[in-house]
């Protein structure tokens, strides 16, 4: 569905603003709050709750005047959940709405979780279901007829249904204006996450295409659609995938007075890598992408972190590493790790702890970041012989000296997300999932 929700709403309000200058303070200019309404399908999946907490934020810094919450989805669970959301950023007053019309979508979450069931039934809320909300219709009208003319922002991040019956809506109680004049004299613009381009099938869009034509076709005002080419570069937590940097930083530029110095990244990346086997280390001349070893390849439940902290937490009470690594045993496991303080020796040491601790159960691989002893020698000792004689015999893959850790630019891991490792020469990719 959609990638990047937050992104999109935050763009969709951002563009909607437009600054003028207070008459009490000419030397700054005060940001007018946007007026809004936001018609969202929530439930299909969770980014809308994103964009519902970045809405909220945005009405907490005074960016944002909240006017209505409408759902464009007939999901029974989904007006509950935006009461929910609502109730949770202290304003369990906003204005709710659902379809009434023939036609659109009724779509439930298609997560083996169902959130939008567990919302409702834990927190509080107004509406039972959906079909209790008043008419989505009802709502814009009634709102739209009482604000300043082209004052008003929609905000859609879900289907057009609302939008095509507001604007086929006769006058009514709170208007004498069809729906595409009331919608000409108060709506400023709509803002839309729909539609692929310059061409494709986009989910907002064919969930209910009739309504969607319409809108395209009848909207009497500015429509600025932001498409899923857009949201679909854009980091989120379905999918994440990292690949690292070019360049690392050995010395640093920055200090208590210049904390802002961008990163003095001098030194190419070198991945190395053991083989299979455990048993030998490949010389950075020798590396991972030649015709000998090929593409290295490992599948399983990320977990880890910083040496430092991992060797000391082995045995207390926040030790929880064989019950998540039991849990996930048919996944399998890939360690991620790097060191702060730690010389060769005691890398060393601390590996050796968590193998009898039996964190290395069902081991995948192993990733290890660049540590800050990066390039030194202790008793003969280095960081790559320091690892791999407590971990080679373990006869997976083990990558030494990618992005992570102390040393920066430093790439995202996510504790516990289903992680899929290939690295071939000096490419790597880490694809993770949520799930």
């Amino acid at each position: 569905m959609k990638k990047s929700i937050l992104f999109i709403c935050l763009a969709a309000l951002l563009a909607a603003c437009s600054g003028k200058p207070a008459a009490t303070a000419p030397e700054e200019t005060m940001v007018q709050p946007v007026n809004l309404i936001l018609d969202t399908d929530l439930g299909p999946d969770y980014d809308d709750v994103g964009a519902m907490a970045l809405m909220h934020a945005l009405a907490d810094s005074g960016q944002v005047n909240i006017l209505a919450t409408v759902s464009s989805n007939k999901d029974e669970h989904v007006v509950p959940c935006i009461e929910v959301l609502n109730t949770y950023f202290n304003r369990p007053d906003i204005p709710v709405g659902a379809p009434k019309s023939e036609g659109g979508a009724s779509l439930t979450t298609w997560h083996k979780t169902k959130w939008t069931e567990e919302l409702p039934a834990r927190y509080p809320h107004e509406t039972a279901k959906t079909s209790d909300a008043p008419d989505a219709v009802k709502v814009y009208r009634r709102i739209l007829s009482t604000q300043p003319d082209s004052s008003v922002v929609v905000c859609t991040i879900g289907f057009f249904t609302n939008l095509k019956d507001l604007l086929l809506s006769g006058g009514d109680e709170y208007s004498p204006l069809s729906g595409r004049d009331l919608v000409a004299k108060k709506v400023k613009r709509v803002v839309s996450m729909a539609g692929l381009f310059p061409e494709g099938k986009e989910f907002n869009v064919y969930c209910d295409t009739p309504a969607s034509r319409v809108v395209a076709e009848q909207w009497p005002t500015e429509i600025i659609f932001s498409g899923f080419e857009i949201g679909n570069v854009i980091f989120t937590g379905k999918k994440l995938v990292q690949n690292g940097y070019e360049k690392w930083e050995k010395e640093s530029f920055k200090d208590e007075e210049h904390p802002l110095v961008p990163y003095n990244v001098t030194e190419p990346r070198v991945l190395h890598c053991v083989c299979a086997d455990g048993l030998e280390l490949l010389s950075e001349n020798a590396g991972i992408g030649n015709a000998e070893i090929g593409e290295i390849h490992m599948e399983g439940r990320l977990i880890g972190g910083c040496l430092d902290i991992l060797a000391n937490l082995v045995g207390t009470k926040y030790d929880k590493v064989t019950k998540f690594v039991d849990k996930y045993k048919e996944d399998g496991i890939i360690w991620f790790m790097e060191a702060c303080d730690l010389n060769v020796m005691s890398i060393r040491r601390a590996l050796w702890q968590l193998e009898h601790a039996g964190w290395f159960q069902y081991v995948k691989g192993f990733v290890f970041g660049r540590p800050l002893c990066h390039g030194e020698e202790f008793l003969g000792l280095d960081q790559y012989s320091a690892v791999t004689g407590i971990l080679g015999k373990y006869h997976v893959p083990i990558i030494m000296d990618i992005d992570i850790g102390h040393i920066p630019p430093a790439m995202t891991l996510i504790c516990g997300s289903y992680a899929n490792v290939r690295s071939d020469g000096q490419e790597l990719e880490i694809r993770m999932e949520l799930k």
